[in-house]
């Protein structure tokens, strides 16, 4: 074995781990309910669910489109779309994560590997301070469990060949003795974006 060291990188995801999203969704139903009422709050929430099902992951963008197609003369709409687009993420952090991150961030290159939509969530990352704390570090996919090996290699500043065409290997989405089963995004009825 060689005196080399291997580079470490620190992988962090966002939902649940450095921010409260429990606090995050209590607060963007009072706002939601307080501008449009509970009915229309309620079926905006379905809404987000039938998106995150045909996406695989949640879209509030996209779940704003579809709630202001259902109800184009919504008043309230404005005030909706500010509610969660304008959320203000930073105070929804955990209360040690951004010194996690720091501490981390001197031991190896720390980053974050999420799951979300290519817009909103990156968004969110930045807006709630995280960015900052990972050197800009923020890897969004729809499936981040099939780009493990390539973000901590892109954290740790080294080059990895994409095992993309492995995770596509039909034998691998099945589940074989080599290894999980894999499953390939559907595709929605709408475009989401996908790995």
């Amino acid at each position: 074995m060689s005196g080399s060291r291997v580079p470490i990188a620190f992988l962090f995801d966002v939902d649940n781990t450095l921010l409260n999203n429990d606090r995050v969704r209590r607060d963007l139903v009072d706002a939601i309910n307080r501008v449009v009422g509970a009915e229309r709050g309620g079926r905006f929430w379905e809404l987000y669910e039938e998106i995150r099902q045909e996406c695989d992951y949640v879209d509030f963008p996209h779940t704003l489109e579809r709630f202001a197609r259902i109800y184009p003369v919504e008043t309230g709409f404005p005030a909706l779309a500010d509610a969660v687009l304008s959320y203000p993420y930073r105070s929804a952090a955990f209360p040690a994560a951004h010194e996690v991150l720091r501490h981390a961030g001197r031991i190896g290159p720390a980053a974050i590997l999420t799951d979300g939509d290519p817009v909103y969530q990156p968004a969110k990352i930045a807006r709630a301070g995280l960015a900052e704390e990972v050197s800009g570090r923020v890897f969004v996919f729809a499936h981040k469990e099939l780009h493990l090996d390539e973000v901590a290699a892109a954290a740790a500043g080294r080059t990895l060949r994409s095992r993309r065409r492995q995770a596509s290997d039909p034998r691998r989405r099945q589940g074989t003795a080599r290894g999980p089963a894999l499953h390939a995004p559907r595709l929605p009825g709408e475009v989401c974006p996908r790995d």
